[in-house]
């Protein structure tokens, strides 16, 4: 694949060509595959006093562009970006309503894939992405989940200048620490395995 912005539409993050790879991995007969998760996880409630810095300090950092989502006016767009060392972050285009962030990682199963799921607005005509895995519906403006209480992400006020997406964000080592792809929270699966 010769043309670079075709190659770009298969980028899994839109502001570095790194790649993360999306569940842990295990070899079984010689082959890998993907580790099978535990029957349950503790529920997680992922809230701002989680971090040591106040919202009210978190800066505003330039993480995708416009070009990167294809907005339009008929189809909600998506990528993943990466912030920090581990951070993974999911920013939303939404025909009318602008544009939205949340972590990528789900707490549900501790799966790193907002980003590919469904937009829907609940009847009070809140926004919200439901996980393409198990179907927790997570708030676009406040993370609340709509369909189980134990559970909660982290949503990001997003502002666009210039052509640029600037996301409002707590230090990186802070949001690394607390939803990073080698927190505690994303090894578990590898903890809870016989």
């Amino acid at each position: 694949m010769q043309d670079p912005e075709l190659r770009k539409t298969f980028a899994q993050f839109a502001n570095t060509p790194e790649r993360r790879i999306g569940s842990d991995l295990i070899v079984e007969r010689g082959q890998q595959r993907p580790a099978d998760w535990p029957k349950s996880f503790p529920g997680q409630r992922f809230v701002d006093s989680d971090i040591r810095t106040p919202r009210s300090q978190w800066q505003y950092i330039p993480l995708a562009t416009v070009d990167d989502l294809s907005p339009n006016e008929d189809n909600t767009t998506s990528c993943a970006v990466r912030y920090g060392d581990d951070t993974q972050l999911a920013i939303f285009h939404v025909p009318r309503k602008g544009y939205f962030c949340t972590q990528q990682m789900c707490p549900h199963k501790r799966a790193f894939i907002l980003e590919h799921g469904i937009i829907g607005d609940d009847a009070n005509g809140h926004l919200y992405v439901s996980c393409p895995l198990h179907k927790r519906n997570f708030r676009l403006d406040n993370g609340d989940c709509l369909n189980d209480d134990e559970y909660k992400i982290l949503a990001f006020s997003v502002k666009e200048d210039g052509g640029d997406l600037l996301v409002q964000l707590p230090p990186p080592d802070e949001l690394d620490a607390l939803i990073g792809c080698v927190s505690p929270l994303c090894v578990l699966p590898l903890l809870a395995l016989p």
